[in-house]
């Protein structure tokens, strides 16, 4: 059922305990709450009180109850909702307002201090988006692409990601969530890892990593991502998105078979020298590479034998 109609059922009362656990689900509906609380305030003009009626009458006769029309019960519950649809407007018009968003463009990485004091660091094609103005209060940022955080101490500081979420006081790690693959490395403190109903805790030197549904806990020794220091390093990562790191570090186009990106590749690249970051992936699978005068498209084949 469509949000406008479970809340006008809310508000006549109507829903049944399905529908109401629908409604409470759903995204903004403390906000829905507080106004409707709010809205007790109003009155209906027409509607009539049969204790005062008593109190006015005496005991000699009961007032006869005021049958409100259908369409008169329709415009009352239309004009509460038309109200609580112009503060429900008006708060998301002011979130709107509050939210910013960070990004790093093709072939570049960009440093960003949030309001506390915490930094990230954005890799290639990436970005973040966060609340501003309520920060103070609720420290949560979405992330799209892949960011190393330095998290100044204080309260909860929560990444949300489409595959999943991390949540740390106080610590440094690396969260990469791109298409099939979702990664956090914890470098300092302890990072907790939300994915799907199930809760990881990570300590520092160890990583949680879910391709293509398949979860692995590993160990890592560096002291930070590779990729801060101008690198990408892979462990058992399909081919197909290291070849995507390489179209987002270099600002390139990459051909390829399909049969050629379901191999796994273990190994680093560099993000300074395209011949040799192509090397360093095509070598080990026999595979070779043409790049194009302009530099800006590159055409990977199996070695004719």
């Amino acid at each position: 059922m469509k949000k406008e109609d479970l809340i006008l059922k809310w508000l006549d009362d109507d829903l049944t305990p399905e529908e109401l656990r629908e409604l409470e689900a759903m995204e903004g509906f403390d906000t829905y709450r507080k106004i409707i609380e709010s809205g007790k305030y109003f009155h209906n003009p027409k509607k009539v009180d049969p204790k005062k009626g008593l109190e006015a009458l005496g005991d000699r006769m009961r007032p006869a109850p005021r049958v409100i029309s259908f369409k008169e019960r329709i415009r009352y519950v239309a004009g509460i909702a038309a109200t609580i649809a112009v503060l429900i407007t008006g708060y998301l018009f002011y979130q709107q307002q509050s939210q910013v968003n960070f990004s790093a463009d093709l072939a570049e990485q960009s440093s960003i201090t949030l309001p506390d004091n915490s930094q990230v660091t954005l890799n290639a094609q990436s970005e973040i988006m966060f609340n501003e103005k309520g920060w103070s209060k609720k420290r949560s940022l979405k992330l799209k692409g892949e960011a190393w955080f330095k998290v100044e101490k204080g309260s909860a500081f929560k990444v949300n990601t489409k595959s999943g979420w991390v949540q740390v006081l106080g610590t440094q790690f690396n969260v990469y969530n791109r298409k099939g693959i979702f990664k956090v490395s914890c470098y300092e403190g302890a990072v907790k890892v939300g994915v799907g109903s199930e809760e990881y805790t990570l300590r520092p030197g160890q990583e949680l990593l879910l391709v293509e549904g398949t979860l692995t806990e590993r160990r890592i020794g560096d002291k930070h991502p590779s990729w801060i220091d101008g690198r990408s390093a892979f462990e058992s990562i399909p081919l197909a998105q290291v070849f995507q790191e390489i179209e987002r570090q270099y600002d390139i186009r990459v051909e390829y078979r399909k049969k050629l990106s379901s191999p796994l590749f273990t190994g680093v690249f560099p993000h300074d020298n395209l011949d040799q970051a192509l090397r360093s992936v095509c070598q080990p699978f026999g595979l070779q590479f043409k790049i194009s005068v302009d530099g800006k498209n590159v055409k990977i084949s199996a070695v004719e034998k």
